[in-house]
């Protein structure tokens, strides 16, 4: 999905991830992935989640939902990730058919 967006070769990123700390305590509020290969561990695994087609107990929202937390939290791409996360959450809903036509 990125390449189709930005029109140019890349994958995952390859930097690392900009981590949230509290300004006045200076504790790490979130650390995302922070190297190419734990990327590459973590998506594939979203990859089924999102794609799942089985029988499942979450309701189609709560699931786009997780997902979407998910993405973001891993951060995959080097920019677009809000970008991207929006179109992959709007492709879930038209598959599960909870999109106005």
């Amino acid at each position: 999905m990125f390449r189709l967006l930005k029109g140019r070769s890349g994958g995952f990123r390859s930097t690392r991830g900009t981590a949230l700390r509290n300004d006045v305590t200076q504790d790490m509020g979130y650390v995302p992935p922070q190297g190419f290969r734990e990327i590459e561990t973590l998506m594939p695994v979203l990859e089924r989640f999102g794609n799942d087609g089985g029988p499942c107990d979450l309701d189609p929202i709560i699931r786009v939902a997780l997902f979407h937390h998910q993405f973001e939290s891993i951060h995959p791409c080097p920019d677009e990730n809000g970008r991207v996360g929006r179109i992959l959450n709007l492709r879930y809903l038209m598959r599960t058919g909870l999109t106005f036509r």
